[in-house]
């Protein structure tokens, strides 16, 4: 080859890898917009099913380190109620080994229901 046909070659070789460089960095951006789309309100009901169920998708929508409170009940040595919440955080991997929010309804036969209320930033 001339020098003119391998500099044409390595210059079409350059812009290839910049294509598939910018295709492989705006891959990720894609899938999240598909996923969650600020300003545009979801079906809580049907949110709330798929959250429920499916761990990974539940994970993906929940900011870490997760605020967690846990509600302590205790009587003190003078039988006076001392209960109050305890905060505390959760990482993702201590948040992904627990069991999704339907396992747990189902194993401790919790139940739950969605009322459709209205919101004032929204004029519903």
């Amino acid at each position: 080859m001339t020098y003119p046909a391998c500099k044409a070659l390595s210059w079409a070789v350059l812009m290839l890898r910049l294509l598939a460089f910018v295709f492989l960095v705006g891959l990720p951006q894609q899938s999240f917009a598909a996923v969650c789309k600020a300003g545009e309100p979801e079906d809580f009901s049907a949110f709330f099913t798929h959250f429920s169920d499916d761990k990974p998708f539940a994970v993906s929508r929940t900011l870490f380190p997760l605020r967690q409170l846990r509600w302590e009940y205790g009587i003190d040595s003078k039988g006076n109620d001392v209960s109050s919440p305890v905060p505390s955080r959760a990482s993702k991997a201590e948040f992904s080994a627990t069991p999704s929010l339907s396992g747990v309804h189902a194993g401790k036969r919790l139940g739950f229901e969605d009322q459709e209320t209205r919101c004032p930033h929204r004029g519903r």
